[in-house]
């Protein structure tokens, strides 16, 4: 842990692609998309 934790404070280029990868997951991630892909997968199952 505390290397990545070195790492993070040595190299922020790495730092910023890991907060935009977050950023990114969190809008892909969130409960307002996943609704979408769990009714399609249900409407599949009960045709």
């Amino acid at each position: 842990i505390a290397d990545a934790a070195r790492r993070l404070l040595n190299d922020p280029a790495h730092y910023h692609r890991l907060v935009e990868n977050c950023r990114r997951a969190a809008r892909e991630l969130c409960w307002e998309n996943e609704k979408f892909r769990l009714l399609e997968i249900w409407e599949l199952l009960l045709e």
